[in-house]
């Protein structure tokens, strides 16, 4: 069990972060994983390197599938605004994005090909209406840090922005790139 633990977790960055705030709530356990609306975990991996394209085109319902033909979609009919891949070498992310569809990158697949990583974080966009598919696509990088939000704030230009963009340092109000919820969020 400890040498399970400690092969799934050494040097893993974001199992790091998420001890260090764990340990601040006063919580006992965490973990990071992904869930549907049923609370199912759908995805989560942290241990030996990986192939990237494995887990972006591989498996039974590979995230290239979700962007055409997505199962747990609430609003829209496909993923098709963009989509991001973030894989970590040597502790720094390292970010390949578009706002093209996923299906429409025939580079993606033999970049991803030659990626190995034990931490990767993938995504497919729908985009919030209102808010503009160019730039934003997830997940967002800033310094050691990715993160990726599913879902939206609701009515967040008209009430919820000027409010949560005030409590942002100057520093990372700078490197404000568009007007999402997303990236509000993660500089928070």
């Amino acid at each position: 069990d400890d040498l399970y633990h400690q092969q799934i977790t050494e040097g893993n960055l974001i199992h790091d972060e998420i001890r260090r705030i764990a340990s601040r709530a006063n919580v006992d356990f965490s973990v990071d994983v992904t869930i549907n609306r049923d609370h199912d975990i759908t995805t989560a991996y942290a241990g030996e390197p990986v192939a990237a394209d494995a887990l972006v085109f591989g498996g039974t319902h590979s995230l290239l599938e979700q962007s055409y033909d997505p199962q747990e979609l609430l609003h829209g009919n496909v993923n098709a605004d963009g989509y991001g891949v973030v894989w970590y070498r040597d502790g720094v992310p390292v970010r390949a994005e578009s706002a093209r569809p996923i299906w429409q990158d025939e580079n993606l697949r033999v970049l991803l090909e030659s990626v190995s990583s034990s931490t990767i974080v993938a995504a497919v966009r729908n985009a919030t209406p209102g808010i503009p598919i160019t730039g934003g696509n997830q997940p967002l990088v800033h310094g050691r840090w990715s993160f990726i939000l599913n879902g939206f704030v609701e009515d967040f230009r008209g009430s919820h922005m000027r409010a949560l963009r005030s409590h942002l340092p100057d520093d990372l109000y700078g490197h404000l790139a568009s007007s999402s919820d997303t990236e509000t969020l993660f500089f928070l």
